[in-house]
């Protein structure tokens, strides 16, 4: 059974199609390997660079909340109410006729 040369000319051009593929997925893998080995250093700096912005970004929440809470402080110690308890209590000064008490039990 012969075959005629027009079908065996289609096959050898499939061939050589499949062919080209197989060099040009190969080419493609190969400048991809290439890219990646080239820039591994670039990205493990990346990637510390990142863990280093989400650990700076809690710290700076947190002192946010230390900010917040001695501000909510400064506002209690500007109190007259605050300032006469810590004249009694840490300096033990005393209103004109006032008696201090001291127990036995703290001498």
């Amino acid at each position: 059974m012969a075959v005629s040369p027009y079908l065996q000319r289609k096959r050898v051009s499939k061939r050589r199609y499949r062919g080209g593929r197989r060099t040009l997925l190969l080419v493609a893998c190969l400048l991809l390997g290439l890219i990646l080995y080239t820039s591994s250093d670039n990205i493990v700096r990346i990637w510390g660079m990142y863990r280093e912005i989400q650990e700076l970004e809690e710290q700076i929440a947190e002192m946010e909340a230390e900010n917040q809470r001695l501000a909510e402080m400064v506002k209690v110690m500007e109190t007259g109410a605050w300032v006469e308890q810590a004249a009694r209590e840490e300096l033990g000064l005393v209103k004109p006729g006032e008696i201090i008490l001291i127990p036995r039990w703290e001498e």
